[in-house]
């Protein structure tokens, strides 16, 4: 899926950025950064099955049910399932601790 023709052609800082990250190499990245990714992407997940079941995160989840019939998005660490997304949501809890599993955030801020 392409968004190329709704976005600005004068963000030169975004596509410098999206040039550099097609044209990077596994290989090219240094070993003490890939390992700092890899405790990065396990203390995130870590942080997110954590805070799945923390009280305003519950009251969030019930709120997104009510709210939405559809089930298209996993909870992390829990088996609910919720809505693809939570539209007008300013939950930063949301959207670190609910992933579609559709590929998507969601709850965006």
């Amino acid at each position: 899926m392409s968004h190329a023709s709704n976005a600005p052609q004068d963000n030169r800082y975004t596509v410098g950025i999206a040039r550099f990250v097609s044209g990077l190499r596994y290989e090219d990245i240094p070993a003490e950064v890939r390992t700092r990714i890899r405790l990065l992407i396990l203390d995130s997940i870590g942080c997110a099955l954590y805070g799945a079941n923390l009280d305003w995160t519950r009251i969030l989840q019930r709120t997104l049910t009510s709210l939405d019939a559809t089930r298209a998005c996993g909870v992390w660490g829990t088996h609910a399932r919720t809505a693809h997304r939570c539209r007008g949501s300013s939950s930063t809890t949301c959207t670190a601790r609910v992933f579609c599993t559709s590929e998507q955030w969601c709850c965006r801020r």
